[in-house]
């Protein structure tokens, strides 16, 4: 219907184009018509001028002399121009007719006394025969040849304004079908190319723009889960700096109170050196003691020997040397048994030495291990700080990416935009190039297939875009109202000591 509508306005710009040009044409041969009709004018109105002077000087002396022949012979000679229908000579009172010619359906000179009627030039002159009027001529113009000339030239202009008109009309639609018609349906070929170019290209940058979308949701939960991670990641290792600090003031304490032990060990270890060395000294002082216990028994021996053989006066002197005797082992077993003391003592003093030495040694192994503890603890709390910092820059990295991610889904709303713009555009371009073919009257070739491998792309350029609107708007809503970036903004410092 819309094609047919188009025919019709194209078949009535064509023949207001011929009218047009007939009209133009037209203007033209009015002008030239105008133009050779005053020019005939003014040449009939030339030479007819003098005919009718040449007449009243010619006819004075026939009219004078009443000479009808020879006023019919002059007469007849001026009738040689055609122009001249006829010619009446009047005498002097005007109203008489001295001779009357005029011509005939043949176009003959006829004699006769009646005047002339008809649509004709009349030139009246007066007749004078040296200072006297002898009568009046009056010479008939006919204006059939000026007449037959514009009938011949109407036909001609009629003739010339029809062919100049097809001619016109040709040339113009010659000058249209080659430098306007082909032009525009080679425009429409490459635009019927283009827009399916465009319409594929947009496809593909739907395509492109799912996949982005796609991409942009799962890069947008990968960041909220490194997030997330992150944040428990630097909870733990505040957590174990914090419990590394801890243990190494423990462990500085620990060596403080290991180096106080084993001074206190040394010092333990001085005394029993002190005791051992005393009991040494004991042992030498009981057997010293044991000695004089055993001369003493051996004296008492002695005197008891000395008091039986004294007899009864040696009696008193043998109880005390009993006496002395039973003290004497009694101090000798007194002695035995503070020396099994003492030397079990002496024992158990060098046990406790040896045990004193080693516990020294274990307490030494114990301080230098604290110490070496403390220098790992040391070391593992700067790789704590350096581990902070490390997860500090990787909180800055993850918050680039998350702008960077927002940007990604603004310029995927853009291109969403985009290409919904383009596919009006293409819609647009394609209605164009429907009413040029329908203009032109050519066939548009068929726009080539498109490749089944976008109709994703398609859906999405189509009926899917309020879609991918929603998805947009809930990615942004995930970006900016969730807390995936809010301990990147905060820009948590772990302190280290």
């Amino acid at each position: 219907m819309e094609q047919e509508t188009i025919r019709r306005k194209m078949g009535t710009i064509s023949v207001i184009m011929i009218f047009v040009s007939i009209f133009i044409a037209a203007c033209f041969s009015s002008y030239d018509y105008v133009a050779e009709r005053k020019k005939l004018e003014e040449s009939f109105n030339e030479s007819i001028a003098p005919i009718s002077k040449r007449l009243a000087n010619s006819l004075e002396k026939p009219l004078w002399f009443l000479d009808e022949n020879l006023a019919r012979k002059l007469i007849e000679l001026e009738m040689v121009n055609k122009r001249v229908y006829g010619v009446v000579v009047r005498e002097s009172d005007g109203e008489k007719i001295f001779l009357s010619i005029q011509r005939d359906s043949n176009w003959q000179f006829v004699t006769s006394r009646e005047n002339i009627s008809g649509n004709f030039v009349v030139k009246n002159e007066k007749i004078f025969y040296g200072n006297k009027q002898v009568g009046h001529v009056e010479v008939y113009f006919t204006t059939r040849f000026i007449e037959d000339a514009l009938r011949h030239l109407i036909i001609f202009m009629v003739v010339k304004v029809l062919v100049m008109s097809g001619c016109l009309v040709a040339v113009l639609l010659f000058i249209v079908n080659f430098f306007f018609v082909k032009p525009i349906a080679q425009v429409v070929k490459g635009l019927d190319v283009v827009r399916g170019e465009v319409d594929y290209a947009s496809d593909r940058v739907a395509s492109t723009g799912h996949k982005l979308i796609q991409g942009a949701s799962k890069q947008a939960s990968a960041v909220e889960e490194t997030s997330s991670s992150l944040e428990q990641i630097t909870s733990m290792t505040r957590q174990n700096t914090q419990n590394v600090t801890h243990a190494n003031d423990l462990m500085i304490e620990t060596s403080k109170v290991v180096a106080e032990a084993a001074s206190s060990m040394t010092q333990l270890t001085s005394s029993i050196d002190t005791i051992s060395k005393t009991s040494e000294e004991t042992r030498k002082v009981i057997r010293t003691i044991e000695e004089i216990a055993f001369q003493t028994n051996l004296l008492a021996l002695n005197a008891a020997v000395e008091a039986a053989r004294a007899g009864q006066a040696g009696a008193g002197f043998a109880v005390v040397a009993d006496e002395v005797r039973n003290l004497a082992m009694r101090s000798s077993q007194a002695v035995r048994n503070t020396a099994a003391l003492i030397e079990a003592s002496v024992e158990e003093t060098k046990n406790g030495i040896d045990l004193i030495y080693q516990a020294n040694e274990a307490f030494t192994n114990v301080a230098s291990g604290a110490q070496k503890i403390g220098e790992l603890l040391g070391e593992v709390t700067a790789s704590s700080q350096e581990q902070a910092q490390g997860i500090e820059q990787v909180s800055t990295a993850m918050e680039a990416i998350g702008k960077v991610t927002q940007e990604n889904v603004l310029s995927t709303e853009e291109t969403a935009s985009a290409i919904r713009e383009i596919r009006i555009q293409v819609e647009r371009l394609k209605d164009f190039v429907m009413k040029l073919v329908a203009l032109i009257g050519k066939k548009s070739q068929k726009t080539p297939d498109k490749p089944k491998d976008i109709k994703s792309g398609s859906d999405f350029g189509r009926s899917s875009v309020p879609d991918h609107d929603r998805f947009l708007k809930n990615i942004k809503a995930a970006l900016w109202n969730k807390s995936v970036f809010k301990h990147f903004s905060k820009s948590d410092k772990i302190n280290s000591k």
